[in-house]
């Protein structure tokens, strides 16, 4: 059936009062009081991450107002980790995109969600991969974005299928969230253990911590002094970095990769946020087993930038090879590799 359907440039699906665009290119400084606007980067996992968005002048935003949001429209990440696809939530009505972002409104005729999953499958990231440019920082270009077919069923079709999938994202996304709360308990818990000491505190002045008795056994009931200030008595301190050993991973170069996907995965910082994708490059180079991954392993992103950030990940994908920029973080035993990680 899919072989039947036409295939149409994305830049004949617009609204004709909108073409696909790209957003503001000088944003100035932050503007508490102003306008949110959509960068490369707070597009991810088929969502706008709105938690992480900054803001621009309302006198900035006014400047561009061919990209003021209505919600309901696609955004697509075109730096940094290029063809990241989402549909703008309600809640972002009258915010903005940066440059690193392109917008594409569609026709009232063609169904926002099927063109967004498309774009997002393997084959639409395949096509966005094949215009995707740049040695260092891979670019979409926005003239070649225009210019990526896509299949047509009729309008009932693209319906019933962006519906199916739409209910399977609901579930992914209920489990995002119940991962998130899980975390954030885990966090909670961590502050007030090892940097609150609650439980020590609870216990030298005669009060219950709360616990069961054979893991309230592992907390002391007073304190000493130390170079940090007050510590549980018996603790010691000493620095992070002696806690584990920090693996830095491989300089990939441009030979090193095949194209065919033959090999394993070369995790880079985007693959540390984002997963495995289509844009992913393989490698079948020789590597030290340090730089070999594999789930379960602790990672740390130590090279920040506007599209990145210094952060703790606990990999979950299966093997791959480590680029440079991450540390492997080699803890003895899995529960110092989950104590060093919070």
């Amino acid at each position: 059936m899919a072989g039947e359907w036409s295939e149409t440039p994305l830049s004949d699906l617009t609204d004709s009062d909108t073409p696909v665009t790209y957003g503001v290119v000088k944003p100035g400084d932050e503007d508490p009081e102003g306008v949110l606007f959509i960068r490369g980067g707070d597009i991810a996992d088929g969502r706008v991450l709105t938690g992480q968005l900054r803001t621009i002048s309302k006198e900035v935003s006014r400047q561009y107002k061919r990209t003021l949001l209505r919600g309901g429209e696609i955004v697509m990440s075109l730096v940094g980790n290029p063809g990241q696809v989402a549909i703008v939530p309600k809640s972002l009505r009258g915010a903005n995109i940066a440059r690193q972002a392109a917008l594409i409104r569609l026709r009232p005729d063609v169904d926002t969600r099927f063109v967004m999953y498309f774009l997002g499958s393997r084959l639409g990231q395949e096509a966005l991969r094949a215009h995707s440019r740049g040695s260092v920082q891979q670019v979409i270009n926005l003239g070649d974005l225009k210019t990526v077919g896509i299949p047509m069923p009729p309008l009932a079709e693209q319906r019933a299928i962006a519906q199916i999938l739409g209910t399977l994202d609901d579930k992914i996304e209920l489990s995002r969230r119940m991962n998130e709360t899980l975390e954030a308990m885990a966090r909670a818990l961590f502050k007030s253990w090892f940097v609150d000491f609650d439980p020590v505190r609870a216990k030298a002045e005669g009060r219950d911590p709360g616990l069961p008795k054979p893991l309230a056994a592992f907390f002391p009931n007073s304190f000493e002094e130390s170079e940090l200030g007050e510590i549980p008595q018996g603790w010691t301190m000493r620095p992070l970095y002696d806690a584990a050993s920090f693996v830095n991973g491989a300089a990939f170069k441009n030979g090193d990769f095949c194209e065919s996907g033959e090999g394993l995965p070369v995790i880079k910082i985007a693959e540390l946020k984002y997963g495995i994708s289509s844009q992913t490059a393989y490698s079948r180079r020789a590597a030290d087993d340090a730089q070999r991954i594999d789930t379960g392993d602790l990672l740390y992103s130590w090279s920040g930038s506007p599209y990145t950030s210094l952060d703790a990940f606990l990999w979950t994908k299966g093997p791959g090879l480590l680029n440079q920029h991450i540390f492997k973080v080699v803890a003895s035993g899995a529960a110092q590799k989950r104590f060093v990680y919070y």
